[in-house]
């Protein structure tokens, strides 16, 4: 079945291509907070969570939505219910659930005084029957890897899998990058509508924008805004 799992490694570089990306959107009750995160093909990753402060919890109540989408749509949408549950194990629930895909998931963040020194996650996924492959039984998949834990990521970083060696077919490195740029920031305030353009350019004679992702700046002169009304 390890071959199976290093099969996985390259199925799953087909879940995204070109210029689509995958969003993955958490709203949680208890604790009240929300997080973003996104990657698209190419490794290009970036997210957010709010407050940024949070205390380790290990349960959630509240909605995890999944979005596929690429430049000109939303190509597909799935919502789990948290109920009282981790969010590996919400995000397995999705798999089953939406996708229809058999898997184990878990999640491991470390610590330090000066922040996150680790972050690193495994997905586990049965594939489809293949007669070229080897393969499991679902009661099989499982039973085995039902109870994935941080220490099969120290496993897997080492090359191995439940004692199985695991043969890397490809790696992609990953990323941080923000799309946000002065062009964005101007076509969200058009967006707004000229009477809020307006408004803005009257009393603030300038506005300033902070990107909630990268932290980045954009001032916009009064003169700036007066360019998006109609003439």
């Amino acid at each position: 079945y390890l071959t199976e799992f290093a099969w996985a490694s390259t199925e799953t570089r087909k879940i995204v291509k070109g210029e689509e990306r995958i969003t993955l959107q958490l709203r949680t009750e208890r604790p009240d907070a929300s997080a973003f995160a996104e990657v698209d093909a190419v490794g290009t990753i970036r997210g957010r969570v709010q407050p940024s402060e949070l205390p380790p919890v290990d349960t959630h109540r509240g909605v995890l939505v999944a979005i596929k989408s690429n430049a000109e749509k939303e190509l597909y949408r799935g919502a789990t219910e948290l109920r009282s549950q981790s969010f590996e194990a919400a995000l397995a629930e999705h798999l089953h659930s939406s996708q229809q895909v058999q898997g184990g998931v878990v999640i491991d963040i470390r610590t330090g005084p000066g922040g996150v020194t680790r972050a690193a996650g495994l997905l586990v996924e049965r594939l489809a029957s293949d007669p070229h492959r080897p393969s499991m039984e679902p009661e099989e998949f499982a039973k085995v890897f039902a109870d994935l834990g941080p220490a099969d990521i120290e496993d897997a970083l080492n090359g191995t899998l439940r004692g199985e060696p695991i043969r890397v077919l490809d790696a992609l490195p990953l990323l941080w990058s923000c799309r946000c740029g002065r062009d964005k920031v101007m076509g969200m305030l058009e967006s707004l509508g000229p009477n809020a353009v307006r408004e803005m350019a009257d009393e603030d004679h300038g506005a300033t924008v902070t990107c909630h992702f990268c932290g980045d700046v954009v001032e916009v002169s009064e003169a700036e805004l007066r360019s998006l009304l109609p003439s």
